[in-house]
């Protein structure tokens, strides 16, 4: 199974004096790229945070945040006056630069559950706490896996499909093959003619040439390597699980021989063919970089 990058998921859950959000968003990367922004009380988690999401989720750009909002408010929380007015005037700018005067939020309400605002050093988590949270996180995890599974069915699919319209491509080429060498053929006669070479020419050396000269320019070979790289990349794609980098490999490939084919056809008829086959080729290409 081949699975995409891209993922998402919220989680809440309420406990003695506190409601938990959790976020967690997940995007493609070349390498596991991970960010978490946690409440202060929950900072000797982050280890055991970042642990969690590369065991599961291997690579890929991982944002988590973790928001606490209070029921009861300790005798002991603080504000954060500097972060809480540097948050006003950043979300104020925005409101300005976006011209949005229809619409006055409760600033108050919002930066205050903003992270770090309320900081509460004094404040330890229990045993129970802490547990609480990792499951949390280990079943955000999961969910964003599954989401990403999800995903990489839809993304595979998609890129199969685009894959058989360049093998049937390949079939739209077959009627134009012999009237392009023989049009290539008679284009170089005509040439060879119009500079009065018709003395002392060796035609059998000249057939020679022009028929060496146009097995250089034959297809034949690069369509079969187009069609065997198609079915290689089916074989992986159903076989090997996270297979993206492999497929992304293939996929060069594939260019390689379309580039090749479509410089060696002159002629227009498959020239337009090659130049659909390499649309859909870059639309896989594109795919494959959400395939983890």
């Amino acid at each position: 199974m081949q699975v995409s990058m891209t993922g998402f998921c919220h989680l809440s859950e309420v406990l003695e004096d506190k409601i938990v959000h959790i976020d967690i968003k997940s995007l493609n990367s070349k390498s596991f790229d991970f960010n978490v922004r946690l409440p202060y009380i929950y900072k000797e988690l982050e280890q055991a945070i970042r642990n969690i999401f590369s065991k599961e989720l291997v690579r890929g750009k991982i944002d988590v945040t973790i928001n606490i909002e209070w029921i009861n408010m300790p005798a002991t929380a603080v504000i954060n006056k500097a972060l809480f007015k540097n948050y006003y005037e950043s979300l104020w700018e925005i409101k300005k630069e976006l011209s949005i005067t229809d619409y006055e939020p409760d600033w108050f309400a919002i930066i205050v559950r903003m992270p770090d605002v309320i900081q509460n050093t004094s404040v330890q988590i229990n045993e129970k706490e802490k547990n609480t949270i990792i499951q949390l996180l280990e079943l955000g995890a999961q969910k964003v896996k599954e989401f990403r599974q999800q995903e990489g069915k839809n993304l595979i699919n998609d890129i199969l499909e685009r894959l058989n319209i360049i093998e049937q491509s390949l079939e739209k080429i077959k009627p134009y093959e012999h009237e392009r060498l023989e049009n290539l053929k008679n284009r170089i006669i005509a040439s060879f003619n119009e500079l009065h070479f018709n003395q002392n020419v060796d035609w059998n050396r000249f057939e020679q040439e022009l028929v060496y000269y146009i097995e250089k320019l034959d297809i034949t070979e690069e369509k079969v390597r187009v069609r065997s790289h198609c079915k290689y990349f089916k074989e992986v794609a159903a076989n090997e699980p996270l297979a993206g980098k492999k497929l992304m490999f293939i996929a060069q490939e594939l260019t390689r021989e379309i580039n090749t084919l479509g410089a060696k056809a002159q002629d227009f008829n498959i020239q337009q063919i090659v130049v659909m086959m390499k649309d859909e080729l870059e639309k896989i290409k594109e795919q494959l970089m959400n395939i983890l």
